[in-house]
């Protein structure tokens, strides 16, 4: 699987956690978490090119429409905004298992330091009981500090998201300013009813993932220094997987803007290894879809004035 590790990188994000990440080679659950950090990033990415496609399918019928100019919050769907529906899904489900993961490596590393303790594999029972375990109390006290300002609020979405209904189909485009698209989550999640739902508060759900988003890094790094792990970057890894020694795997190459193949082979009742880069001027990468770099989280002052991160 490719983690996209260049994608977190680039973006200078989780560089604690990264020497954490990068002291349990091949471990399940840190592979676990480094993807769904670098896919949260991919995601955020795609909806804001989707963003971009729902605008201008509706400016498409701006001008024929009927509803009136002067209509200030339109209800809308269309094509690409479902898409942006399965990655704000994916979104909320990945940063829910990050949040659960936690614990588990911090089970690993305290066992790795002489303190054999098991936690629980929800943060929300781990919060219930916390005073019971034998653990860093700073690290306690910022597991709970997340999980009551942050964390229990998005296990409420992912629940109704994965056990209810689905979350996100109050969809306004803004008409007044910019033609903003704005995604509302309900202000009750816990009601566990769509007919019940309320939309009082205007929760932007982007801006509330976002904000997720960013909690969560700030509690990864947090405990990654208190266990004495220093800034660093994710490092790609290239392994031989199922006892298969034929194995390819291309990454892209943004210095030189091409692709790159890392693969495996057997050549002489031996496995080799070898590297083949494309030739930028033999590969014209516009063909292809995938998020190359991260423009969005790269472009600080537009990443904050959009998102009104603070």
């Amino acid at each position: 699987m490719s983690y996209r590790l260049d994608l977190v990188n680039r973006t200078g994000m989780f560089k604690n956690y990264a020497n954490w990440y990068s002291s349990y080679e091949l471990d399940e659950v840190h592979n676990n978490i480094s993807y769904r950090i670098s896919s949260v990033i991919a995601s955020f990415e795609k909806i804001k090119i989707l963003e971009d496609e729902c605008i201008k399918q509706f400016t498409l019928f701006e001008k024929d429409t009927g509803i009136s100019k002067k209509s200030k919050m339109i209800n809308f769907k269309s094509p690409s905004l479902y898409e942006i529906f399965i990655n704000t899904s994916y979104i909320i489900l990945s940063i829910r298992i990050i949040q659960n993961s936690i614990l588990n490596i911090i089970s690993k590393e305290e066992s790795k330091r002489g303190n054999k303790i098991s936690l629980p594999n929800s943060m929300n029972d781990f919060t219930k009981k916390i005073h019971k375990f034998s653990l860093n109390s700073t690290i306690k006290e910022h597991i709970n500090t997340y999980w009551n300002s942050n964390g229990r609020l998005l296990k409420d979405y992912r629940d109704i998201d994965e056990h209810h209904n689905f979350l996100v189909d109050k969809v306004y485009i803004d008409n007044f300013n910019d033609k903003n698209l704005i995604i509302l989550l309900p202000d009750n999640p816990n009601v566990k009813s769509y007919r019940k739902y309320k939309f009082d508060k205007k929760i932007n759900a982007l801006e509330f993932l976002l904000k997720e988003f960013l909690e969560i890094e700030i509690l990864l790094n947090s405990i990654s220094k208190l266990y004495d792990y220093p800034e660093g970057d994710f490092h790609y890894k290239f392994y031989i997987y199922d006892n298969n020694p034929n194995n390819m795997e291309i990454i892209y190459e943004k210095n030189n803007d091409t692709l790159m193949n890392m693969e495996s082979f057997m050549k002489n009742s031996k496995v080799k290894q070898q590297n083949i880069i494309v030739k930028p001027e033999e590969v014209n990468m516009n063909k292809f879809s995938f998020i190359k770099y991260p423009k969005f989280f790269n472009d600080k002052e537009s990443f904050y004035k959009i998102f009104k991160v603070t």
